[in-house]
């Protein structure tokens, strides 16, 4: 079985710039991301865009510009329907029995690292970490391990956004 896994960061690691430096994590098996896939290109299709960067949507920023036919109502319907497409397709947990299993889907997780806290740690004790993008990779990398392990998979394939 193989496991694909997109890893997106946030921010970057300076502490005097940002307060929380994040990296998320979507891990699914192949047929859950072709199902996926499959929607997001019609919601896409169906709204006339050809990417969701949700920054640039909401201060209709380019290509979202006001100039290309787009302005707050049809930005919030086009980030409403995608986060639609998102909820179709997540793992979504058995709360009201935790030992049945949940209902398939892909697999979400974000790590984060408060930066202050992260250079406190790193001054005062050297077995730390040396930069926090480190942590952010090294603890998202065993939570997909994890997910694979958890689901017997055998070969994975870490996509990590060059952005």
């Amino acid at each position: 079985m193989l496991l694909k896994s997109y890893l997106d960061g946030g921010n970057q690691a300076d502490s005097t710039r940002y307060d929380v430096l994040s990296l998320a994590s979507v891990t699914g098996e192949p047929d859950q991301w072709r199902a996926f896939e499959a929607d997001w290109a019609s919601n896409l299709a169906a709204h006339h865009a050809h990417w969701l960067h949700t920054t640039d949507a909401l201060a209709l920023k380019d290509p979202f510009t006001e100039a290309k036919g787009w302005n707050k109502v049809k930005v919030d319907a086009f980030i409403s329907d995608c986060v639609g497409v998102i909820e179709r397709h997540l793992i979504i947990p058995n709360f009201d029995n935790p030992k049945k299993p949940a209902s398939p889907g892909l697999f979400p997780h974000v790590v984060s690292v408060a930066l202050s806290d992260f250079v406190k740690a790193r001054n005062v004790n050297p077995d730390v970490p040396n930069t926090a993008e480190e942590v952010c990779a090294v603890q998202s990398i065993f939570l997909v391990l994890e997910r694979g392990r958890a689901l017997g998979t055998h070969f994975y394939r870490l996509i990590f956004d060059p952005r």
